[in-house]
């Protein structure tokens, strides 16, 4: 008797370990959707140029990114500010559809944008809604660009 209550408690935490690491981490898709907040590009924290014409730039104030259901949802705020000109805030929100393998991320847009070829030499362009893969790992999500970038998001 005693035999068999060994091993069935020993079955049962077997069971919950299994269950445990199932659940725990980036493997749980469960875990991934929700809202995360950029908090660096390439490093770098916000406010961040992301893009130069001539006498004016655009600074990219801040974004969140949306995961639910295989959709993502960016939402941006940027400002430009031209010299001699009031500065304008800009409000931008692009989405696609994403697919998860794991503890990575690919994303799909719903738009076919691509990276600019035209750019003059030594502008700067990050085009923060160009997202091609990701990463999860707890509560962060890195994303690389198209154009190389990485963005490091936190929930």
């Amino acid at each position: 008797m005693i035999k068999g209550k060994t091993m069935l408690v020993a079955a049962m935490g077997a069971a919950a370990v299994g269950l445990a690491v199932e659940r725990s981490g980036a493997q749980d898709r469960t875990a991934v959707p929700g809202a995360y907040t950029l908090a660096q590009v390439d490093g770098r924290a916000l406010p961040l140029v992301v893009e130069t014409d001539g006498a004016c730039r655009d600074e990219l104030l801040s974004a969140t990114l949306t995961l639910a259901e295989g959709v993502w949802t960016l939402d941006t705020v940027e400002r430009e500010l031209c010299e001699g000109q009031a500065a304008k805030e800009d409000r931008e929100s692009e989405r696609g559809r994403y697919t998860l393998a794991g503890a990575a991320v690919t994303f799909t847009p719903d738009d076919t944008d691509r990276p600019d070829a035209d750019d003059a030499p030594g502008a700067v362009d990050i085009d923060v809604d160009e997202l091609a893969t990701g990463t999860v790992e707890g509560g962060a999500l890195t994303v690389r660009l198209h154009g190389g970038q990485t963005l490091a998001f936190r929930r």
